[in-house]
């Protein structure tokens, strides 16, 4: 059980060009977070959706460590900040409704495209808290 699990929601095989192109990257500001969480003593896991199929992988990390909290983290790396994908909007409602549904308080720590922000406090309102409201 992790007391946090930290994810980002940028799925390239829910981006046919991306996909096509194939040139995959680690997501680097979520393992720097990952890592300062735990420099500080918080127990962490991590979601690395680059290379998952689809949100149900997620589902099934929510149920192996089963977080208190969940941390969408944006990478300011990824094509989800940059183009706004729908398709990559949706998996990141999908990720915040799953973790809510299992009970996780969930964050959005900035910065977060703002139209992803706008999307998931519209279908998902209440549902986020700020980084500063994770306590050990």
């Amino acid at each position: 059980m992790s007391a946090i699990l930290l994810a980002h929601s940028y799925f390239l095989r829910l981006d046919p060009k991306q996909w096509e192109k194939m040139r995959p990257y680690p997501p680097l500001g979520t393992l720097y977070a990952a890592e300062v969480l735990r420099n500080v003593g918080h127990d962490v896991a991590v979601f690395d959706a680059m290379l998952a199929e689809g949100e149900y992988e997620f589902a099934d990390a929510l149920s192996r460590h089963q977080p208190r909290h969940v941390v969408l983290f944006e990478d300011n790396f990824n094509f989800l900040s940059k183009m706004c994908l729908a398709r990559m909007r949706e998996a990141a409602l999908a990720m915040v409704t799953m973790a809510k549904d299992a009970g996780c308080r969930v964050a959005l720590p900035a910065p977060t495209s703002p139209t992803t922000l706008m999307c998931i406090w519209l279908v998902a309102p209440m549902s986020a808290s700020s980084v500063r409201g994770i306590t050990r």
